[in-house]
């Protein structure tokens, strides 16, 4: 018998000071604060924040 494990990269969110949260949370299109990315991530899922203030 043969066990196969499926394992899952997760998906990569961004969030920018010229974002929307609006936007799909890409690096082309990212969230603009960290409370929506926090509502978009699973386990496994990684989130950029990128510079500014």
């Amino acid at each position: 018998m043969v066990a196969a494990t499926v394992v899952s990269a997760g998906e990569t969110f961004f969030v920018a000071v010229d974002g929307s949260d609006e936007n799909r949370g890409t690096i082309d299109s990212p969230f603009a604060s960290i409370q929506r990315a926090q509502l978009a991530v699973e386990p496994g899922d990684t989130v950029f924040i990128r510079g500014g203030t």
